[in-house]
């Protein structure tokens, strides 16, 4: 299980992320454009070879506003293009895979239809620039499909899925998460690792909210690559997450076993 950490578009965090715990962080999620940091602001070759020489495998998060899972088809089009650039940036920075927002107008988010075939075609075009795309769940927030229809959706688009173990738990609760995990599990491709509280907050440490990790025992089967999702600069408590989810799906499986 590769285990890595995301910085967002905060790319000056890059060293001391990769290099605060000796051979800890095999690879880092950076976020481009969107509101995190502008597509023609970025230089992809310095960028590329700073990751290189930390010895550092990357993942991306493609842009999280202007959704474009929506009917209105000029609308779409305008934002699958978008996409697409960060998609190149992604290729550019030798990204294995790209995370997308299953998100849209609220009063579109029940087309399971309009969500399977928008990511399918992002996928395609990710497809042929070498990068994987993962659609993220987050239906605990009103733009965001259900995790049900996500995980249908991923489906029936032959697309893998990025599973956000917090926005699953603010959605559908532990229980919620390992019945998810029961039929949707081989689909996983990558996760974004946080707690959460019902009370709302979410992307703090593992261990200091509500979220069982021991729900996502099933990835443990899959192995995919797990990126720690916590919106803090101090490294001690992304690898601290990084560990706690590790050892309690690894113990969890042996106990199974």
């Amino acid at each position: 299980m590769q285990l890595g950490a995301t910085v967002g578009g905060f790319y000056d965090r890059i060293g001391t992320t990769a290099t605060a715990h000796g051979d800890g962080f095999e690879f880092l999620e950076l976020s481009v454009g969107g509101d995190a940091v502008r597509i023609d602001e970025i230089d992809t070759t310095a960028l590329a070879d700073r990751l290189d020489e930390l010895g550092l495998d990357r993942t991306v998060h493609l842009p999280t506003v202007h959704p474009y899972a929506v009917p209105v088809t000029e609308i779409r089009r305008a934002a699958l293009d978008y996409q697409t650039r960060a998609l190149d940036t992604a290729a550019a920075l030798g990204a294995s895979k790209a995370v997308t927002h299953a998100d849209t107008d609220p009063r579109d988010r029940g087309d399971e239809t309009l969500l399977a075939d928008t990511v399918a075609e992002l996928a395609a075009r990710g497809h042929e620039r070498g990068v994987e795309v993962c659609v993220e769940n987050l239906g605990h927030l009103d733009k965001g499909f259900d995790i049900w229809t996500v995980g249908e959706a991923a489906a029936s688009a032959g697309v893998s899925l990025c599973l956000d173990i917090g926005h699953a738990y603010l959605e559908v609760g532990n229980d919620g998460l390992d019945a998810f995990l029961g039929s949707h599990a081989d689909l996983v491709s990558h996760v974004h690792v946080h707690d959460a509280r019902e009370r709302g907050d979410s992307h703090v440490p593992l261990g200091s909210g509500e979220v069982d990790p021991t729900a996502a025992t099933t990835l443990a089967d899959h192995d995919p690559t797990v990126a720690v999702e916590v919106f803090t600069d101090d490294w001690r408590l992304l690898w601290d997450t990084a560990v706690r989810f590790r050892s309690a799906i690894r113990s969890e499986k042996t106990k199974l076993e």
